[in-house]
């Protein structure tokens, strides 16, 4: 059975929103994957978010996304995985950082 994809795939996004912002910034990363050779794909992905207190009953969350189309195996999938983990993890660092949210300013 083949698959079928109605949405894109492999995508990654990192949203900052804040109560006191006008806009909720939204930087999308990669250019989506439908098809990988005409084989069966499998989609990995991890979402992580943080949010912090900025004090005076506001917060800010960020939100890190990514997902990663692959070969259905288990050795492809778990590369997928420590790549989103890299993604994800880099840039949480760099937005909270970015932003003077990291837990070296406070």
């Amino acid at each position: 059975m083949a698959l079928e994809f109605k949405k894109k795939q492999g995508t990654g996004s990192v949203s900052v929103k804040s109560p006191t912002a006008d806009k909720e910034a939204q930087e999308p990363v990669g250019e989506p994957v439908t098809e990988a050779h005409g084989t069966p794909v499998a989609n990995v992905g991890l979402q992580v978010g943080v949010t912090k207190n900025l004090g005076n009953f506001e917060n800010v969350k960020i939100t890190v996304s990514c997902y990663i189309p692959c070969e259905p195996t288990a050795e492809a999938m778990e590369q997928a995985w420590e790549a989103c983990e890299l993604f994800c993890d880099t840039k949480m660092t760099n937005t909270l950082k970015e932003n003077g949210l990291d837990s070296e300013a406070e």
